[in-house]
């Protein structure tokens, strides 16, 4: 994980040194309208699946490189999609800007997410720039401070974010301030985990808030088991994907 954190920091300085956060600023005020993926995910008429869009998993490619995340994200939607999430960290997803910004820009009526290790208010800039509606925030890799920061930002930008949260602790800590809570079955690297985390901890959060479930979901009785506690939707990636 610190590794990971450190490629971070160099792509953020980078991109920072390329398009400072002022440009991206005024950026913002030309992005698509926001829209609620929480209205979205509580629209019992909607299918609750958001579809993740990532060009690679654990090394394995899964999307080439030159093939179009448009064609992926209109193929997702046509297959009845509440949203679509995007993996933004190019290192270990394949990640890209365009993905998203060009995605929102041909369906500016389906929530989109960004994805991303978020450690510095440049990205959540950034995401509402690209015309994201909802952002990740991943409560292992921040303290309290930082997300009570980030969450005031993102709102402040019209933005709804979703909690990911691995154990007991953060829930307790976390599921308040935040608009989605999502546990998480797997790992950063793309190791795969299991939906008995989000089945335990389903009692956890609170009944008034969205639950959403990621990583482990492989057939339709995972979906259906989870939906059937209650969480409010499940997030799909290397399922939605034909095998190579």
């Amino acid at each position: 994980m610190e590794y990971i954190l450190k490629a971070k920091e160099i792509e953020l300085a980078k991109k920072e040194q390329e398009t400072p956060i002022e440009i991206l600023e005024q950026l913002t005020l030309n992005a698509s309208k926001p829209i609620s993926l929480v209205e979205a995910l509580m629209d019992p008429l909607k299918s609750h699946i958001i579809a993740e869009f990532k060009r690679k998993t654990n090394n394995k490619e899964l999307i080439s490189a030159s093939e179009s995340a448009v064609n992926w994200t209109s193929r997702f939607i046509n297959g009845h999609a509440v949203a679509v999430s995007f993996k933004m960290d190019n290192a270990l997803y394949g990640g890209t800007s365009d993905d998203l910004y060009q995605s929102k820009q041909l369906f500016p009526d389906t929530p989109m997410i960004y994805d991303d290790i978020i450690i510095d208010p440049y990205q959540i800039v950034e995401a509402r720039a690209l015309g994201a509606d909802a952002i990740c925030l991943y409560s292992s890799l921040l303290d309290v401070e930082n997300v009570n920061a980030f969450i005031q930002l993102a709102h402040l930008l019209d933005m709804e974010v979703i909690m990911c949260i691995k154990d007991r602790e953060d829930i307790i800590k976390f599921s308040d301030v935040t608009d989605i809570v999502c546990i998480i079955n797997s790992n950063f690297d793309g190791t795969d985990g299991d939906i008995q985390q989000s089945i335990d901890l389903y009692h956890l959060i609170p009944q008034d808030k969205i639950k959403i479930s990621a990583g482990g979901i492989h057939t339709q009785n995972h979906i259906n088991t989870l939906l059937d506690i209650g969480y409010d939707g499940v997030i799909l990636g290397t399922i939605l994907v034909p095998s190579n």
